[in-house]
């Protein structure tokens, strides 16, 4: 049994003999789904960078409200009068 690959071989020349064999509406349909399939899969990229950046905005966002809140509290408590 031959483990070693054939290093003659060229996957873009395969792929363009392939291309060229099929009939003009299988090449449409293979350059559509392509073309579909990228812009699907540069859109699920925009989400994910947009969901991160949102999540790190607004995550910053409560943490600092929290603060805000504490230390509100802290001020309200020191400007009550004593309870007896």
């Amino acid at each position: 049994m031959d483990t070693t690959q054939d290093t003659d071989r060229d996957p873009f020349a395969e792929a363009t003999d392939a291309f060229s064999g099929l009939e003009l509406d299988q090449k449409a349909t293979f350059l559509v789904t392509q073309a579909v399939n990228t812009a699907v899969e540069a859109v699920s990229t925009l989400m994910d960078v947009v969901a991160g950046e949102c999540t790190e905005l607004f995550g910053v966002q409560a943490a600092v409200s929290e603060e805000e809140k504490d230390k509100s509290g802290d001020e309200s408590a020191e400007d009550a009068p004593p309870t007896p």
